[in-house]
This record gives structure tokens, C-alpha cells and sequence, in this order.
């Protein structure tokens, strides 16, 4: 216990010092974050290097580490030799991007580098287990854990958008991990991951709202590096497999609001390092939540995970974990705190998705049957007709007019009405095209539909080539149009703008 004590609170000391010390050198040297009225709502510049203090910390709380008994028996050494090698590659990659504002393409490749040491340490697994199941992964071990320490940084970094979140949320996730290590009786994992809890602790008095320091990505991924890393080095068994359960659950809140990130950005057709204002933190301010309430949630949200992970570890029940996480996340997306919005994203984007397979599927029969038309029995006019106006249903469409031309002669017109047309609204769209001449012969179709706003572009170009499979085929073998009963010519707007017709 006293070395447990030991491993917390020597780093937890440094932090408080070098914390006050980088926030006035960081004031001097203008590294400040600025206000920028949306994603960056504080209300004056705030320093930046306390991603410097939580590292140096981090480090005088390894050094520390190695130097109790018990860690030794454990060969923390090669542990912490990995792991301070890719700590500080990160925190260099973060401190160049506090300063330089990298790409997000070229910071995402040199993450990658940066967790290269670890991986070369041999800290991978080629065995993962999940409900008393294990599955031998070999070589994919090692993308697998390269991913899982990228995610973890990015995850941790996206967090750090409101006072004390990051901060808040890697303290909790490094006390989780500590609890189940030691559980496993890794004492070297249990040791490091309270000296992180212990160096982040300390720099947590001064980042509380309103913070008066902020970490940077200099801190929040070097907490990510390390949080990704301990949760999995806690995790493996008596028989050296990671049981993917533990790591997972810690990070539940991380890990659930990077992936909806990706996807709202891909949904919302902007890049994956798009800024935004969706994040859980974002949608509790939103929401009326205070800088406090909104932590307090997310907090409790990190505690509540975090203990069902060291549960299921001690009582060797996983479904317990899992259940708890799902509950978690249904009852943010219930209460439309946090998921909501993703929801109906995905939702409209399958919809769309399956209204386009319609469409094709609709356009390429269509064009089938033109194509093969000359080798099938041909259609009568009736039915022609019929089957176009069957088609057209699909879109909103309230009226069809159609007039066949011979000779300068209109030898037939028909007009389909739509059970629910409103001739006299204004708010309608209107699609004509004029076929031909062909030996004397020409078509014309005028669609009308209602509800103008609604309808998109691409609605129009796939109406537009279904026109063309009984325009053409009409012009083709007018012969087979029937004639009609004519007064007076059909009064058609012709006017398919050129955009249209190369659309058709």
C-alpha cells in the first residue's frame, strides 16, 4: 500500500509545481489558446503548456516507479522504456501542433510513428479474448495494437474541448486500469497507470472550470498514449491474451464519442479532422448544462463504466460490463444528450441510400426493356401508357401530358392526373422534353409535381431517363400510337433547360 501511496503522490507533487510554473512561463511566452466565439468559448486567452507539466510529471513518477521493490520483480523496466520512448514522441508531435497547427493527415501518419516504439517493444497480442472465447489473431496483432493507441490519443484529444474533460475523464480511466491490473497482480501496469492518475490529478486543480491552464494536445494525447497502452497491458491473462472486455468498457465515453465523430463528420460529407461543435461536452452545453454540470455528467458517466469494468474483472462477468456500457450509451441517445443527432443522420443517409438503389434499379429496368424492346412483342399504346404512369409514381408527380405528332398533326394526346393533384397550387415542378423529329414524327412529355423544395437534382435525372425509354420508343413506332379524338393541339410547355436535357 505504502508503495502504491508512493507511486500517486510523488508525481501528483511535481504536477502542482511544474503546473504553476508552465502556466506563468506559458503567459510570458504568449502561448495561449484564443477565444474564437464557437467551438472555443472561454472568455479570454488561456496558456497552453500544461501538456508540459502532466509529461515531465509523468516522467519523475516513472523514474520514481522503477525504484520501488516491487516494481522491479514485475520488470517494470522494459515497460517503462517503451513507453517513454512513445510518450515523448507524442508529446513533441502535440507540442509542434500546439504551436504550427498541423495537418490532420500528416499528424495522423506520425502518431502512427510515434507508437512504432512500443510496438517494437513486442507489446502486442496475437490472442484476444471475449466471453471465454479466444481468438488467435498472429501478425494482425500488431495493426491491431497500432490502432488501438492511435484511437486512444485521438480519443482522449477530441475530449479536450471544455474545462477539466480531458483531464477528468483520463484520472478516472487510469484508476480503473490501475484497479483491474492489480487485480491481475501486474504490479508494474498498476504502478505506472497511478502515476499518470497522479500527474493528471495534479494538474486537474488548476484546469477545473474555469481553468485557468489548459492541457493542449501536448497533454491530452500523451494521456491518450498512455491510457490506450495501460488498458491493454491490464487486460491480458494468466495465459498471455488480452481480454478485450476491460479496455473497452473503461473507455466507453472516449471511445463512443470519437467513433460518432467520424461518423457525423462522413454523414455530414466533411473530413474526419473536420472541427465541430458535436461532441459530448458540446451537445450537454447545448443542452443548458453548465461548464460544471456538463463535466459532473461525463464524469459520472467515465465512473459509472469504469467500476462495471473493474466488476466484471473481479467477478469474472463480462456481460455485467457490457450490459452496463449499453445502457449507458441507449440512455444518452434516449435522454438527447449525446447520440440523438448521429441517429437521425444515419437514418437519412440510409434512407437516401436505399431511395438511390430504387432509383437505379427503377431507371435500369426501364432501359433494359428500351434496349430489348425491338426483339419483344411491342406494346400496345394502352399499355405503354399505363406502365409509365405506374412508373412515375414513384416520384412525387401529380400530372403526365403526352402528344405524338405526324406530320406536323397531333394524332393522339393523353393527361394523367394524380388521385391527389391541386392543379391550383404554385409550389409545383415541371419537367418537359421534346423527342425527335424522326421521319416526320416527334414526342412530347410535360411531368408536373408538386412540392418544389423537396425535390433533389438527381430525382430529376433519373425521371428524365425514364421519359426517355417512351419518348423514344413512341417516336420509334408512332404507328402504334392510337388515335385519338382531337379538338384543338394540347397546350404543352416545352422549355427542358439544357441542363436538363444532358442530364436525360
Amino acid at each position: 500500500m505504502r508503495d502504491l501511496l508512493l507511486a500517486f503522490a510523488v508525481p501528483l507533487g511535481v504536477s502542482l509545481v511544474m503546473t504553476r510554473v508552465m502556466r506563468g512561463l506559458a503567459l510570458r511566452c504568449q502561448a495561449l489558446d484564443r477565444p474564437d466565439g464557437w467551438r472555443k468559448l472561454h472568455k479570454r486567452p488561456v496558456p497552453l503548456w500544461g501538456g508540459v507539466a502532466v509529461y515531465l510529471a509523468l516522467l519523475v513518477g516513472v523514474l520514481v516507479v522503477r525504484k520501488i521493490p516491487v516494481a522491479e520483480e514485475a520488470q517494470i523496466d522494459r515497460l517503462s522504456t517503451a513507453l517513454l520512448a512513445s510518450t515523448t514522441l507524442i508529446f513533441l508531435l502535440g507540442f509542434l501542433d500546439d504551436r504550427y497547427d498541423l495537418r490532420g493527415r500528416l499528424k495522423l501518419l506520425l502518431q502512427f510513428v510515434s507508437v512504432t516504439p512500443i510496438v517494437a517493444a513486442g507489446y502486442w497480442y496475437d490472442q484476444i479474448g471475449l466471453f471465454n472465447h479466444t481468438v488467435h489473431i498472429g501478425w494482425l496483432g500488431v495493426p491491431f495494437a497500432m490502432f488501438w493507441l492511435v484511437g486512444t490519443i485521438n480519443a482522449l484529444n477530441l475530449l479536450d474541448g471544455m474545462d477539466g474533460n480531458a483531464s477528468t475523464v483520463g484520472a478516472i480511466a487510469c484508476a480503473a486500469v490501475a484497479a483491474i491490473s492489480y487485480q491481475h497482480g501486474l504490479n508494474d501496469v498498476s504502478l505506472v497507470a497511478l502515476a499518470m492518475a497522479g500527474a493528471i490529478v495534479g494538474f486537474l486543480f488548476y484546469n477545473l472550470p474555469s481553468a485557468s491552464i489548459y492541457l493542449g494536445d501536448a497533454g491530452s494525447t500523451v494521456i491518450g498514449l498512455v491510457v490506450g497502452f495501460l488498458s491493454l497491458q491490464g487486460a491480458r491473462d494468466a495465459q498471455g491474451a488480452l481480454r478485450i472486455t476491460a479496455p473497452l468498457i473503461v473507455l466507453t465515453v472516449p471511445i463512443l464519442d470519437c467513433t460518432l465523430a467520424i461518423v457525423r463528420r462522413k454523414l455530414a460529407g466533411r473530413r474526419f479532422d473536420h472541427a465541430d461543435r458535436g461532441h459530448i461536452h458540446h451537445r450537454l452545453l447545448d443542452r443548458g448544462f453548465n461548464a460544471w454540470q456538463a463535466l459532473a455528467i461525463t464524469g459520472s458517466l467515465c465512473f459509472v463504466s469504469g467500476a462495471a469494468a473493474i466488476a466484471a474483472t473481479y467477478f469474472d462477468n463480462e456481460p455485467l460490463a457490457w450490459l452496463t456500457a449499453v445502457v449507458l450509451i441507449f440512455a444518452l441517445a434516449q435522454l438527447r444528450y449525446f447520440g440523438h443527432h448521429e441517429y437521425v443522420l444515419a437514418r437519412r443517409f440510409a434512407t437516401a441510400m436505399r431511395e438511390a438503389m430504387f432509383d437505379q434499379l427503377l431507371f435500369r429496368r426501364h432501359r433494359a426493356r428500351w434496349q430489348a424492346h425491338a426483339g419483344l412483342p411491342r406494346w400496345t399504346f394502352d399499355e405503354a401508357w399505363d406502365t409509365l404512369t405506374r412508373a412515375v409514381q414513384y416520384w412525387p408527380v401529380e400530372r403526365i401530358e403526352l402528344c405524338v405528332w405526324q406530320h406536323d398533326r397531333p394524332i393522339t394526346t393523353r393527361r394523367w392526373l394524380h388521385e391527389s393533384a391541386d392543379e391550383e397550387a404554385t409550389n409545383h415542378w415541371r419537367l418537359a422534353l421534346t423527342f425527335g423529329p424522326l421521319r416526320e414524327a416527334r414526342c412530347e412529355l410535360l411531368v408536373v409535381g408538386r412540392d418544389r423544395q423537396t425535390t433533389e437534382p438527381r430525382y430529376l435525372a433519373h425521371l428524365a431517363s425514364v421519359l426517355r425509354v417512351y419518348g423514344r420508343y413512341w417516336l420509334h413506332h408512332p404507328e402504334q400510337v392510337t388515335a385519338n379524338e382531337i379538338t384543338a393541339a394540347p397546350q404543352i410547355e416545352v422549355h427542358a433547360a439544357p441542363a436538363v436535357r444532358q442530364a436525360a
